[in-house]
């Protein structure tokens, strides 16, 4: 672990960052006053730490271990859109604020999320691999046009409204679940609103998911409610994993009632490579390492963010 000041600095302009954050916080942090204190992990971070903001990267878990080392912690910031690695609990009975960049990397996922859908409906994957081998595929796996399908969609918050827009503009019938929200969002985004979660399932083509993980929707789609997709749907995740039943999901796609997925988050990350998905071949899944927020743009936002979420926060108190 490394320091870039000495000992005297005030420890209400510290900032201890830990992991892989953005390249482009540090700066910003320094340019609003704070010392940093940077560490690869909280293995590397030995006895107290005097610094009142805790600045941590999407993978690090936080929990009364970790928060044990800051005894003069006034807030707790996540350098990334959701906050799932976090003791949400322990952090509220400490009294600490908890922040994030929630909006940042909302662009990012919904691209990846139609990236994953023109791959699966173009089976762009599948004849890449072949032309690299030397076969000339052209009459193997016939595609399929997206235009005029449906489209359900688990959230239609700030992934879930962007996925509508650029899927409308194929277009594609849109519709959503999302026990959350009023009528009014779902007019807005031309969608139709579906009270149950088993009807939007029985009528949707393609299903996508962009929810984060609760204990209300882990295992929300289960072997029942991919079993109530019609024959031939398509399958997205770019939410995170534990929503999604995999090893249900590789049985459908094997037997073929359900045509293909596309998989960003796992449930166990990194995931095994001998999992069920993975065995599939390649027309039939398209996966990605959880990389729906990698793009340096949203890397940037979630900086900025970040760092606006801490400076506001902090002049409240």
């Amino acid at each position: 672990m490394t320091s870039t000041t000495p000992d005297a600095v005030p420890a209400a302009n510290r900032a201890l960052l830990v992991g892989e954050v953005p390249s482009e916080l540090g700066p910003l942090l320094e340019e609003a006053g704070f010392t940093l204190i940077r560490a690869r992990s909280f293995d590397e971070v030995d006895g107290s730490i005097d610094a009142e903001v805790l600045v941590t990267a999407a993978h690090i878990p936080v929990g009364a271990a970790e928060l044990d080392h800051l005894p003069k912690l006034k807030l707790v910031a996540r350098a990334a859109a959701g906050v799932d690695n976090v003791d949400q609990a322990e952090v509220k009975r400490r009294g600490l604020p908890l922040v994030h960049a929630p909006e940042a990397n909302a662009q990012s996922a919904a691209e990846l999320t139609m990236g994953l859908l023109f791959c699966l409906s173009r089976r762009i994957p599948f004849h890449n691999r072949a032309l690299h081998g030397g076969e000339w595929s052209r009459g193997k796996e016939l595609g399929f046009e997206l235009q005029g399908r449906r489209l359900g969609m688990v959230g239609l918050g700030r992934v879930g409204s962007r996925v509508a827009r650029m899927a409308g503009a194929i277009p594609m019938e849109l519709g959503a679940y999302d026990p959350y929200l009023q009528p009014s969002a779902f007019q807005e985004n031309r969608c139709r609103q579906f009270l149950a979660l088993s009807e939007m399932l029985a009528w949707c083509q393609v299903l996508t998911l962009h929810c984060p993980l609760t204990a209300e929707t882990r295992g929300l789609i289960g072997a029942e409610q991919l079993a109530a997709l019609p024959p031939g749907a398509l399958v997205l995740n770019v939410a995170r994993g534990g929503i999604l039943d995999e090893a249900a999901l590789a049985k459908l796609i094997s037997n073929g009632r359900i045509d293909s997925a596309g998989v960003d988050c796992w449930e166990q990350e990194p995931t095994p490579w001998a999992g069920p998905l993975l065995r599939l071949p390649e027309a039939r899944l398209v996966a990605s390492p959880h990389c729906g927020g990698r793009t340096g743009e949203a890397r940037a936002r979630v900086a900025a963010e970040t760092v606006s979420a801490i400076r506001k926060q902090l002049s409240r108190m």
